[in-house]
């Protein structure tokens, strides 16, 4: 499974309008950790923002593997911190300590309390075993989207289980619209030719990048993590800064865990 994060480089305060140029990102810092919880499966994962509780994407020792992305969802709204739910980023902290497949997952995911903290979110979700699935929720009842069994399953931000917003498209010049992103996939992946080369190429071809009107990076893609299963591991790419008017990312950094439950 590979995955590009596409998030902002401003601060909390930015967004909201404050100018607080000596924040840092919302999203700083970025860590590639190891998760070794007192019960359930130990994870490798990109962890930001909430660095206890919550994770971004990764995979664990039983080769179950998750990623979050925001969804566009007209009718979500941010609810005030919760101490009896999960929020967007702790419910994939849970299902990479509780399952070891997509169908554990898929029931998983429909029990626990939830709500969102900051954005609404669905989760792409694949196995060892092939199978793979999307999780979408509308805040009272959860989703479930699977691909053709001849197709890859390609999410980007606009819902495929629940009703499609009229209109997905980014309000930046230049930028491609979940749906224009999802089509180009789509287009360019078949599953007879699904290779480490050909994922990498792809998800190059959907790297964003949104400047700022003085000409600095206002966000896209920061990094792209490609997973796989056997053993568990990860190989992920970071943005690492602009090289004439491009965005420049690292080499491929490997990681993995030390042990794989059979």
């Amino acid at each position: 499974m590979i995955r590009n994060f596409d998030f902002t480089l401003r601060s909390l305060p930015e967004l909201a309008g404050i100018c607080s140029p000596q924040l840092r990102p919302m999203v700083d810092p970025v860590c590639l950790l190891t998760l070794e919880p007192d019960e359930g499966y130990s994870t490798i994962a990109m962890v930001s923002m909430d660095l206890f509780l919550g994770a971004i994407d990764g995979i664990n020792d039983a080769g179950f593997c998750a990623a979050l992305l925001s969804l566009s969802n007209e009718n979500a709204v941010p609810a005030a911190p919760r101490f009896d739910c999960f929020d967007e980023l702790a419910i994939i902290r849970l299902l990479f300590e509780q399952c070891t497949s997509v169908a554990e997952a898929i029931r998983t995911f429909r029990n626990p309390p939830k709500y969102t903290s900051f954005l609404p979110c669905h989760y792409i979700i694949a196995d060892r075993h092939g199978d793979s699935a999307v999780l979408e929720w509308d805040g009272e009842t959860s989703h479930v989207a699977r691909s053709q069994q001849s197709e890859p399953l390609i999410c980007t931000n606009h819902p495929l289980a629940m009703p499609q917003a009229a209109d997905d498209t980014l309000d930046v010049p230049g930028i491609m619209g979940s749906s224009d992103r999802f089509q180009l996939l789509k287009a360019r992946l078949q599953r007879s030719t699904l290779h480490r080369e050909t994922l990498w190429h792809a998800a190059s071809l959907v790297r964003l990048n949104a400047f700022a009107a003085e000409g600095d990076v206002f966000g896209g893609t920061l990094w792209t993590s490609l997973y796989h299963f056997d053993p568990p591991g990860v190989v992920v790419s970071f943005l690492q800064g602009m090289v004439d008017g491009k965005a420049s990312y690292t080499d491929p950094r490997a990681g993995s865990l030390a042990h794989q439950r059979r």
